[in-house]
């Protein structure tokens, strides 16, 4: 019970004594959710499990032995539960969550744009509870752990701040790790810095040095714990979040062994408690210890220690003080950045939080000490004083708006006394920055710039800083001094700058006359652009180097597109430093030019293709200080200057074991589908194996995706290969028009996909819907497989000799082998069965075991089978005995690599007949490509590199076009391939040099070795491909069932009947067009909406939604147009407004009579937020519908629409829609203003329509 006493001077100050005896239970019910806990103190049966639980809430509040009793606290979460707990939480409204828990004295730092790229006082403060409450050696908490994004001001802490901040469910986790492990979790935390990445990590009792120059990885240059240098190899107890244990955010180094880790757990998730709940403890047991009389021995050896440690890291307020607070050593005397000493007068901490100093903050530029206030202020000038006057503005509204979020009214606060701004019922709580985290940068030989974790780096501050004004601007950056240990190099500015003072070191800021204080807040608001909040916390500056007029809040704070040390090339583009240059181009263009500048080509190559998207960033740049540099733009169109200037010798053994995997497997893939699917010589499949991968390492922007030859494809070019002998202009026996037929194919879809990237088409990908796709493969496979079943059987010569069987349908081939089962060559048909069952049963042995065994991946089971086949082929002499082999595996011009150009003016028929199929190669191709790069996630080892459709299109089309060139197949990416290439160890593009490296040196000594490889396993490895692309299909059908998709699921079975009963392009046929169909009759619909109103309130609603909850304002019509108006979706707009006028919806049918009378539409207001742009039939449209109403008496109005300065509004006055509706005064902002228009009279001079009579 909380009561008042008074002192014996007269002060009140409150107790806490408890309402009941020791032996009674309180009148208070807490039911926990855990595997113990109680419902009445008083009773000792304990009750578990989920049904309990519920069992126990109805009980209490259905049993007449609990009438009277407060309603029910029903805490969840997984710490076990100690019932003399109890005690110390004040029961009924102060449980709610708009009630205090605790008191802050110092504002608590949670934006975004501290936590994550700085040391936090709010992270250090959760992280030493969470470490004390486990008594762990150290804790790490990432920064996305923290979700408030603002500024939580001096005052109450709410129980809604706590779960606002903090609303995870995983709990508080304690692990044994190694001290690498927690250094590579560190790692982790800064590998994507300034990104504002939730990975970034705030600790406790651990203090580290970053370098964001360097790559991540390398990053920490300086760690400690426990103050002393940590010992990789000792094993430490860790404190972090259960997510975090199950290696989510790339912390595979805290990964519990549950998991399939190393890091042992000592609590789990089970037994662990949520950050949430442990703070409201720590509030509760802080505001109750040494002041109940009825305190349990292991409550107060626990939450006692707890308390007294974090004191000592964060010093608390005793209830109603007014001593001096001071919370961190005095500041010895010193030199600021320009080498001037320090006035003595700054050489003193904040004091106390007091109102008196508080009122003094709000009224002034500066926190006055007494001898300051005392002392008379000499004259100043007339600048001086406007400049200080603004400061006291700026200042009233920063008190304003905490005011505002203390709850406390603005008006009230020049009269708050004393002991309004303090908490009188318990302890205050004072975090503050310790400079646990600090950023070095390397700046040239002998110097590093170097941040304090409490500045620059750690976002926070000392929370009681004292300051100076100074008017010199700071030197500039390119003359910088060697600095001290903890003194940031500041920015050079041309404005006052603010000087501050705190426990880390020093900092200045520039007081933007211009800056919107009212607004600042959470870092995510756009009119975040503030430094007045620096008067009570420094924040971080720019993170870039040079000036920076964007304000101290950017609106883009730190982003890795503008950042220096994370920059796509890694080259501090502020300095144009030869940091991240490519030393033989640059020199081999240097020797070429005569130019000593090795960065001059690329500026010359960026002028030449700037576009105005360039132009918009260069001014970007500009304003963030940056230099625009050529070696950018360069970096993001060939993503190989990036990755080469990062790479380490570390990736390389990866890399090579990668493609040493790889090519194990798909390598002996390839010659099956050129020799069996595409009917083209074997050695095309190794070529696609040689050329893209190799391009594509250059130009991709997904550096572990692996590109192929694939299935679909493959077939693709059969289908045009035997037209073409169909059509008498070859043989099956002429490889040389097979491969150069095959060479005009994948150069005319390299082609098509190059200029779509140019074109910036990459948003193709979504046009052909999930269920043609999935329709079109499964069809695909289900043909590959039963074209197989043909050679597998041994049928191939007696099915050559029946053309409607080799050039027919499948239905066609499936009857041919039915009723040849007695000719069946069974030597062939085992061979084909072995080899299918063992590649099979190795593909699921390594799904099985892979999640434990990460080293099943390396296994190159398809080529253990091409060697063990091939050898018992030459032992046995299978040849003799009619099992069909390969044979020579040469190219069919006799050389290894010939160039043959694809699109000569002889094989113009060529191009004729396989336009179309290529066309759907480039998109099936560019499709399963994009999927299979999304799917491979975040890039880690290079996150300068960003995936971007369109530079995809452009590296895939250059990519197939050379290969076209030497008459390879098709290939693009595969999530198969690129799956095992990362599975296997392959980090970056050097894995697809490799391969290529690997299946060159394949074709110049290899190809003789697989003269005796049987054919029949040749087929059994496309059937393995054809049974994964129809064993998808199933779990698809199954959830369009599970929703009803009746749509989806016939179109899939159109296309794969189409397919399998007549052929494969009008399969190809049916699909694209009904697809076609679905995109433009959802693009031409109209969305046209009629409101209506909420009553009593001025919001307006679609009124076919639910028309029985709205008003309808008689005599107008509103109707919403809610998208742009283009000739695609304007052609029934017409159609639909006057369906709108007759019958108040668009659902009534036409057949209906009039439900609408005419005088329901003598006012007709469109509402055109929604309309961002009009094209000229659009405008055309609408003019017609604005003209038609004025020819019938009804008054139009616009709402909501553009400024002046917009496309639309000059649009629809160039068009005279302006003048037909009466000029600019039906323009108006809002509905509500609308109808407030209608009630005017038209050409009225008092403005008021007369009352009917």
């Amino acid at each position: 019970m909380r009561t008042i006493s008074t002192s014996s001077d007269g002060t009140e100050f409150p107790t806490f004594t408890p309402d009941h005896s020791i032996d009674s239970p309180p009148n208070l019910r807490i039911l926990h959710f855990n595997d113990v806990y109680h419902l009445d103190p008083s009773s000792a049966e304990p009750v578990g499990g989920a049904a309990r639980f519920q069992t126990a809430v109805n009980e209490y509040r259905s049993s007449k032995r609990y009438i009277g009793q407060p309603d029910l606290i029903t805490l969840f979460s997984g710490d076990a539960f100690n019932p003399s707990l109890e005690s110390s939480v004040t029961k009924g409204s102060h449980m709610s969550l708009e009630k205090a828990i605790g008191w802050t004295a110092a504002p608590l730092d949670a934006r975004f744009t501290t936590v994550r790229v700085k040391e936090s006082n709010l992270g250090n403060f959760v992280c030493d509870i969470m470490r004390l409450h486990y008594e762990a050696d150290c804790a790490i908490m990432a920064s996305g752990t923290i979700r408030g994004d603002q500024i939580y001001p001096p005052g109450p802490v709410r129980v809604k701040d706590i779960t606002d901040c903090f609303p995870f469910e995983d709990p508080v986790v304690v692990l044994r790790v190694t001290g690498q492990a927690i250094l590579d979790a560190l790692e982790n935390g800064v590998s994507l810095y300034p990104a504002l990445e939730g990975r970034f990590a705030q600790v406790s009792n651990i203090t580290y040095e970053f370098d964001p120059l360097k790559p991540p990885g390398s990053r920490i240059t300086k760690w400690e714990l426990g103050g002393a240098p940590a010992d990789l190899q000792k094993m430490y107890v860790l404190c972090t979040r259960g997510y975090m244990a199950r290696g989510k955010d790339g912390f595979a180094s805290l990964l519990a062994k549950s998991e399939g880790g190393t890091a042992e757990e000592i609590v789990d998730e089970e037994g662990g408690i949520l950050i949430s709940m442990m703070l409201r403890q720590y509030f509760m047991a802080l505001k109750v210890l040494d002041q109940w009389t009825h305190w349990s021995p292991p409550m107060e050896h626990h939450w006692g220690r707890v308390v007294s440690k974090v004191d000592h890291h964060h010093p608390h307020l005793q209830p109603g003080s007014t001593t001096a607070l001071l919370i961190a050593e005095p500041i010895a005397r010193q030199k600021d950045f320009r080498g001037r000493s320090l006035s003595p007068d700054n050489d003193e901490g904040w004091g106390d939080w007091t109102a008196a100093r508080l009122r003094q903050r709000r009224c002034s530029a500066v926190p006055f000490n007494e001898r300051v206030v005392d002392d008379a202020t000499p004259a100043q000038n007339t600048e001086e004083m406007r400049r200080i006057d603004r400061q006291m503005q700026i200042m009233r509204r920063v008190a304003r708006k905490w005011c505002r979020l203390a709850g406390v009214p603005s008006r009230l606060g020049d009269t708050l006394t004393e002991w309004e701004y303090e908490a009188d019922w318990t302890k205050a709580i004072a975090p503050r920055v310790e400079g646990r985290i600090r950023v070095v940068c390397e700046v040239g030989e002998g110097n590093m710039a170097s941040s304090s974790g409490s500045l620059t780096s750690s976002g926070g501050s000392s929370l009681r800083p004292s300051f100076a004004l100074d008017a010199a601007s700071s030197s500039s950056r390119d003359k910088l001094d060697p600095p001290r240990e903890s003194s940031p190099q500041p920015s050079p500015r041309t404005r006052p700058t603010t000087q501050f003072r705190n426990d880390a070191g020093y900092s200045s800021y520039n007081v933007d006359e211009e800056l919107r204080l009212s607004q600042a807040g959470p870092s995510a608001a756009p009119s975040e652009s503030t430094a007045l909040l620096q008067d009570v916390l420094n924040d971080r500056h720019c993170s870039h180097a040079g000036s920076c007029n964007h304000g101290t809040f950017s609106p883009r704070p730190a982003s890795p597109a503008l950042a220096d040390d994370n920059s796509d090339t890694g080259i501090d583009s502020a300095r144009d430093g030869p940091s991240g240059s490519i030393p033989i181009i640059d020199g081999l263009i240097s020797t070429i030019t005569g130019s000593r500048n090795s960065s001059t080509w690329r500026r010359r190559l960026v002028r030449n293709v700037r576009s105005k998207k360039m132009s918009s960033s260069s001014a970007l740049a500009e304003r963030h200080g940056l230099t625009d540099t050529g070696s950018m733009y360069l970096a993001y169109y060939v993503p190989s200057v990036a990755w080469m200037s990062q790479y380490k010798l570390g990736y390389l053994k990866g890399d090579f074991v990668a493609a040493l995997t790889i090519a194990g497997i798909y390598l002996p893939m390839a010659l099956s589908l050129a020799s069996n699917l595409s009917h083209v010589p074997a050695i095309s499949g190794l070529y696609a194996f040689v050329f893209n991968p190799m391009i594509y390492a250059l130009l991709g922007s997904c550096p572990q995706m692996i590109v192929g030859p694939e299935a679909a494809g493959s077939l693709l070019v059969g289908t045009v290969i035997r037209a073409s002998v169909d059509s008498g202009s070859g043989n099956d026996a002429d490889d040389v028009l097979h491969a150069r037929i095959c060479g005009v194919i994948t150069g005319i879809a390299g082609a098509t996909v190059l200029l779509a990237g140019i074109a910036r088409l990459g948003f193709l990908d979504s046009v052909l819907s999930r269920p043609f796709l999935r329709g079109f493969i499964s069809a695909i496979g289900f043909v590959i497989f039963v074209d197989q079943l043909v050679p597998e059987l041994g049928l191939s010569k007696l099915a050559s000799e029946t053309a409607s069987v080799d050039h027919g349908s499948t239905v066609d081939k499936l009857r041919f082998i039915y009723s040849n089962l007695d000719r069946v060559h069974r030597l062939t048909a085992i061979i084909a069965f072995v080899s299918f069952a063992i590649i099979m049963v190795f593909r699921e042995i390594k799904r099985r075991m892979q999640p434990r065994y990460l080293g099943v991946a390396y296994i190159p089971d398809r080529l253990i089978v091409v060697i063990l086949s091939a050898y018992l082929a030459w032992r046995l002499e299978w040849d003799q005995q009619g099992v069909e082999i390969l044979g020579t595996v040469k190219a069919a011009s006799g050389r290894a690599f010939t160039f043959r150009w694809p699109f000569q003016a002889s094989h113009m028929s060529h191009i004729r007949d396989s336009m179309s199929t290529s066309f759907l190669i480039a998109l099936l191709g560019f499709f399963e490509s994009s999927v299979a790069a999304k799917s491979l996630g975040g890039q880690e080892t290079f996150p300068g590199i960003q995936l971007s459709p369109n530079r995809e299109l452009v590296a895939l089309g250059v990519a197939n076009f050379v290969g076209g060139c030497f008459m390879s197949l098709p290939a693009f990416g595969g999530y198969g391939r690129s799956k095992v290439n990362k599975q296997t160890g392959g980090k970056t593009p050097m894995s697809s040099v490799f391969l290529s490296l690997i299946s060159l040196v394949s074709i110049l000594f290899l190809l003789p070795y697989f003269y005796y490889l049987p054919k029949p396993v040749l087929c059994s490895m496309i059937s393995v491909v054809a049974w994964s692309l129809i064993e998808e299909a199933p779990s698809d059908i199954s959830f369009f069932l599970r929703i009803h998709a009746w749509p989806e699921i016939g179109l899939m079975f159109i296309i794969v009947l189409a397919t399998i009963f007549y052929s494969l392009n009008l399969g190809i046929a049916i699909g694209i067009g009904l697809s076609l169909l679905q995109v433009i009759r959802h693009a031409t619909r109209p969305r046209i909406q009629i409101l209506g109103r909420i009553p009593g309130t001025q919001r307006f609603e679609n009124a076919e939604d639910h028309p029985e909850r709205l008003e309808f304002i008689e005599g107008c019509l509103i109707v919403k147009i809610p998208e742009p108006l283009t000739f695609a979706n304007t052609g029934e707009l017409k159609t639909r407004l006057r369906r709108l006028e007759l019958y108040g919806t668009s659902k009534a049918h036409p057949a209906l009579p009039r439900l609408r009378r005419e005088e329901h539409n003598r006012n007709v207001i469109f509402d055109i937020h929604g309309v961002t742009s009009m094209d000229g039939s659009g405008t055309q449209v609408l003019e017609e519908i604005v003209r038609a109403y004025r020819d019938r008496g009804v008054r139009v109005f616009f709402s909501r629409g553009p400024d002046k300065a917009h496309d639309v509004w000059q649009q629809m006055e160039l068009s005279g829609i302006v003048d037909l509706i009466g000029g600019e005064t039906h323009y108006v902002d809002d509905v509500e203003e609308a109808l407030k228009m209608t009630e005017v009279e038209e050409g009225s001079e008092l403005g008021i329509r007369p009352p009917s009579a």
